[in-house]
């Protein structure tokens, strides 16, 4: 079986030395009769994205003064932490 490239080369991508190209891939799985297909498709990360357009309707002032808030509040939780430990 030939597929355009050295038996050393096949070895480093099976002992993952190497991450193989996909026209290496793509010739590999053509001399086992296979089709290399690649998709990608959303990741649901369990993340609200309208969040993302909220942010992005507020003036750069509302978004400064929302990540100020929350900062004052992180503070403020990370001091009682302390306090309670």
């Amino acid at each position: 079986m030939r597929v355009g490239t050295t038996q050393s080369a096949i070895s480093r991508i099976e002992r993952h030395q190497v991450s193989p190209t996909v026209a290496t891939l793509q010739a590999l799985l053509e001399q086992l009769n296979e089709e290399l297909v690649l998709s990608a498709s959303e990741v649901p990360w369990g993340i609200d994205t309208t969040l993302f357009e909220v942010t992005l309707r507020m003036t750069p002032d509302e978004r400064l003064a929302t990540a100020t808030t929350w900062g004052n509040f992180v503070l403020r939780i990370q001091g009682a932490a302390h306090r309670a430990a």
